[in-house]
């Protein structure tokens, strides 16, 4: 679902997912999390990751943040879930 630019990025994602979703860990790599739920914090994830990369002594520049996040693939899940969430609540009306 998401493009990583190197191995260790990918392995510390997948580390901090686990870390976080502990709790929720049904056997080796099997999580109770919905897809929607999981998608949602790799997102956030991967953006605290490139906000900390550009804030921190300008490691990336504002438009390489922008690439890395269509490119990963973070943008299109960020809308899908928006769309996602105002069908429900559209639907509840």
């Amino acid at each position: 679902m998401f493009w990583f630019p190197t191995d260790e990025i990918a392995a510390g994602t997948e580390k901090a997912f686990h870390d976080h979703h502990a709790d929720s860990r049904t056997n080796g790599e099997w999580f109770n999390v919905g897809p929607n739920e999981a998608a949602e914090f790799l997102a956030e994830y991967i953006n605290a990751f490139l906000h900390f990369a550009w804030c921190s002594e300008g490691q990336i520049d504002k438009e390489t943040l922008w690439e890395a996040r269509n490119k990963s693939g973070v943008y299109a899940v960020e809308q899908k879930l928006a769309g996602e969430r105002w069908l429900q609540a559209w639907g509840e009306q």
